[in-house]
């Protein structure tokens, strides 16, 4: 081989290793295409990521570049499944070892709400393409109609001031109430609106202090009223509770208070039949940390995520069902509880597929 040769070659590696360090620097990772770690080295799953000879969790930094310190830091701990969409990294992790609070304990309008933690409260980390935080969620408010499917799918109408740790703890969704009833049968005098219903036996709570019991008011789902052998309209009755102080001890008058249309001029004969509360079934929902007059989920040990333009799909395995999260309205608009919600396109429908799997 003749100097020139050498060289040549010489100048040949020298390119070469030139193109091979400078080439992963050239090279950018489009999120919507890839999973990636922080090297642009492309990974098949959100296992891969939180490898850790890969990548760790602490080198997520702010969208300031700083540091995430406290409850701001990320700590993978079983990392499911990932998803990029856009410009952004969304990453599932089930939690299953970790104590999330879902609800602080304290006493709020007029009752004690006590402290639920638990275990599994799947959270969703979503990065952008510089890996850096924009948000963790493990909260996700839900829409009233939202709420109403999951009542009357699994017959659960308790709200969720009225929700306890085996609430969350359990793992039996349906048959909240038992299926006999129980029967109550007054007279209504003449000319009288109010039955008074003390004897009636009620889910107890805590009311007003963390050893203070009072009394759930039934769901009118789970109550019916007839009078005279006549079904009458929930929206033609309503609770009323008189909770009476006398030192120590708080005493409650509960009754049932009619329409004024219901009124008559003589004695009527008054049935109340009312589901009676068997056990403490899963909750569907708790209520939303940001506003308790709102519902939210939370997520139990999830296990898959899917990215649209639209919608964030959430596979939560736990709770067997699947959640739509509206990204731009930042809410649960749909909830899939069976193969036969027509949430996603179904070949049976008659739409196009365009039409059928809009979102």
């Amino acid at each position: 081989m003749n100097k020139r040769n050498k060289i040549t070659i010489k100048i040949l590696i020298i390119l070469f290793l030139t193109l091979f360090i400078t080439l992963p620097s050239i090279i950018k990772v489009n999120a919507s295409s890839y999973g990636y770690d922080f090297w642009n080295n492309v990974i098949p799953s959100a296992e891969g990521l939180s490898y850790k000879e890969t990548y760790f969790s602490d080198d997520i930094k702010d969208l300031n570049g700083a540091t995430l310190q406290g409850s701001d830091a990320i700590n993978f701990e079983y990392l499911t499944d990932l998803a990029t969409y856009g410009n952004y990294i969304y990453i599932l992790d089930s939690k299953e070892l970790t104590d999330t609070v879902v609800q602080t304990a304290g006493v709020r309008d007029g009752y004690y709400w006590p402290e639920l933690v638990g275990k599994g409260i799947s959270t969703i980390y979503v990065l952008n393409q510089e890996f850096q935080k924009v948000e963790a969620i493990n909260e996700f408010l839900i829409t009233d109609e939202v709420k109403k499917k999951m009542q009357d799918y699994y017959g659960f109408y308790y709200e969720p001031y009225q929700l306890t740790s085996s609430n969350l703890s359990t793992s039996d969704f349906r048959y909240f109430y038992k299926d006999e009833k129980e029967e109550y049968n007054y007279t209504l005098n003449a000319n009288e609106l109010e039955i008074l219903v003390s004897e009636f036996i009620y889910a107890t709570y805590t009311y007003n202090t963390e050893t203070q019991s009072g009394y759930y008011t039934y769901n009118d789902n789970l109550l019916e009223i007839t009078i005279n052998n006549e079904k009458v309209p929930s929206s033609m009755w309503k609770w009323e509770c008189t909770p009476t102080i006398n030192g120590d001890s708080v005493e409650y008058n509960y009754k049932i208070v009619l329409d004024e249309s219901l009124k008559h001029s003589e004695d009527v004969s008054v049935n109340v039949t009312i589901s009676t509360p068997n056990k403490r079934s899963k909750a569907p929902y708790f209520a939303y940390s940001k506003d308790s007059s709102k519902a939210a989920i939370r997520l139990d040990n999830a296990k898959g995520i899917t990215v649209t333009e639209k919608y964030m799909y959430i596979a939560d395995t736990n709770n067997a069902r699947i959640v739509r999260y509206d990204l731009e309205n930042r809410i649960v608009d749909g909830v899939y509880l069976t193969p036969e919600d027509n949430m996603f396109y179904q070949v049976s429908s008659g739409l196009d597929y365009a039409t059928g799997t809009q979102g």
